[in-house]
């Protein structure tokens, strides 16, 4: 190998790029490692920053969400029992996050949103339960 060929292999002047999953992958742990850290801070589940930092997770957790999931079907590893359970396990995560975003659309957005909300058609729990649930699926 020539010096010009060794220099190519040098991380400066060739770096890795990862792929677009491993990329969201990735970006995907970091959102849940920053809902684990707030829900650890947060004192009023029911605050109007509080929800509203929730709805904007769960605005930036979703298509992250839809594009691994769509990956992982495409190329047919859905059936790894690893990978199902994780999957599931952030689609709980994401499910929990959704009601605190309607709600927090619901109630906190000028104009409403709709007279209405569908909130209620998730789900009845309070925001602490709804909290306390998001707390026992991320430190698993």
């Amino acid at each position: 190998m020539t010096e010009n060929e060794k220099i190519l292999f040098l991380p400066h002047v060739n770096p890795r790029h990862p792929g677009a999953v491993k990329e969201n992958a990735r970006l995907l742990q970091r959102k849940f490692a920053m809902i684990h850290e707030a829900l650890s801070i947060f004192e009023n589940p029911n605050g109007k920053e509080e929800l509203k930092y929730f709805s904007n997770l769960y605005a930036e957790v979703k298509p992250v969400l839809i594009s691994i999931v769509k990956f992982v079907t495409e190329k047919k590893i859905a059936d790894r029992r690893g990978i199902q359970e994780n999957i599931k396990r952030a689609e709980e995560i994401l499910g929990f996050l959704k009601i605190l975003h309607l709600r927090y659309k619901s109630v906190y957005t000028f104009p409403p949103i709709s007279d209405k909300p569908a909130w209620y058609k998730y789900s009845q729990m309070e925001n602490r339960e709804i909290m306390e649930e998001l707390k026992k699926l991320i430190s698993l």
